[in-house]
C-alpha cells in the first residue's frame, strides 16, 4: 500500500536521504491524546519511510568515478519533543538497505554493491522562526548515521558474497515556507546537505586499486516540496519530494500524545 501511495505522490510532483519536514510542524497539531494544549513540553511518536531513487554521489580515495545510481530505503520510528509550539527536537531509529554502482578508473568496469538491512539512527530539530496569519517560516537541521554490511558485490554482472562494510553519515540544514489551507499545509524549502560514505574491506578480486574507497554527494543544494494533512488534533500525515541533489520521496505519520 505504501509503495502505491509513494508512486502516486511521485507522479504529482515536479520531480520525483534525509527527510526535511514541514516548517510549520512545531505548531500544526494543537491537541494530543492526554497532554494539555497549554503544556510547556509536548510529545509525539511516528513512522517515517524514506525512499531514495538516486542520490547524486561520486567515489574517490581508492576508486575515482561518478556513482551511476545510489538507492536506499529507510524505515524508522520517530520520537519528537515539542517546546512551546515553537521548537521540535526529534530522534529516529530503524533500518536501512542501500544499493549503488560505479565504473571507476582505470578500467571503467561496472562494480555493484548491495547492503543488508542494518540499524540506522538520526537526530535533529526544527524551529518556527516567524508566523503571520496562515504563513510560516521555519528552519530545520538533521543528522543521519548508518553502518551496514555489504551483502554482495559484483564485477561486470558476476556477484560474490563479501565481508565488506560501509559507514554512512549525512547532515543537512533547510529553510522553508509553509501555508495553511484548512486541513492541508503545503510547503517548499531549500536545503544544504553533506553526505559521506566509506566502503572498507573489499575483496581483492574486485580488481580495484585499493580495498576501500569513499563517496560524497556531488551536489549540495536541493529543493524540497511537500504537503501535510492534519485536522489540527492528534494526527498528521506528510508526503515530501526532494530533488536537484537527489530524487527521493518520504511518507511520515505522527501521533501526538
Amino acid at each position: 500500500m505504501i509503495k502505491y501511495v509513494a508512486l502516486l505522490f511521485l507522479s504529482c510532483s515536479p520531480a520525483f536521504a534525509l527527510f526535511l519536514g514541514n516548517p510549520a510542524s512545531p505548531n500544526m497539531v494543537d491537541q494530543g491524546f492526554f497532554i494539555s494544549e497549554d503544556a510547556f513540553t509536548k510529545a509525539k511518536v511516528g513512522y517515517q519511510l524514506d525512499v531514495v531513487f538516486d542520490r547524486y554521489m561520486k567515489s574517490y580515495a581508492g576508486a575515482h568515478s561518478r556513482v551511476d545510481r545510489y538507492q536506499s530505503i529507510y524505515n524508522q520510528g520517530v520520537a519528537t519533543l515539542n517546546f512551546l509550539d515553537r521548537i521540535e527536537a526529534y530522534a529516529s531509529l530503524g533500518a536501512v538497505d542501500m544499493q549503488f554502482s560505479h565504473r571507476p578508473r582505470p578500467d571503467h568496469y561496472r562494480r555493484e554493491y548491495q547492503t543488508n538491512d542494518r540499524i540506522t539512527w538520526g537526530v535533529g530539530g526544527r524551529i518556527l522562526i516567524y508566523q503571520w496569519g496562515d504563513s510560516t517560516i521555519g528552519l530545520e537541521g538533521g543528522y543521519q548515521w548508518a553502518f551496514p554490511h555489504i551483502k554482495w558485490d559484483a564485477l561486470n554482472g558476476t556477484s560474490y558474497t563479501t565481508s565488506a562494510t560501509m559507514r554512512y553519515r549525512e547532515w543537512q540544514i533547510g529553510f522553508g515556507y509553509a501555508y495553511t489551507i484548512d486541513m492541508f499545509i503545503p510547503y517548499a524549502a531549500v536545503k544544504y546537505s553533506n553526505a559521506q560514505a566509506k566502503v572498507s574491506s573489499l575483496r581483492h578480486n574486485l580488481e580495484l586499486e585499493h580495498s576501500h574507497f569513499k563517496m560524497r554527494n556531488r551536489d549540495h543544494w536541493g529543493l524540497v516540496l511537500g504537503c501535510t494533512l492534519t485536522p489540527g488534533r492528534i494526527i498528521d500525515l506528510t508526503f515530501e519530494s526532494r530533488m536537484i541533489d537527489e530524487q527521493a520521496i518520504s511518507f511520515v505519520a505522527n501521533l501526538k500524545l
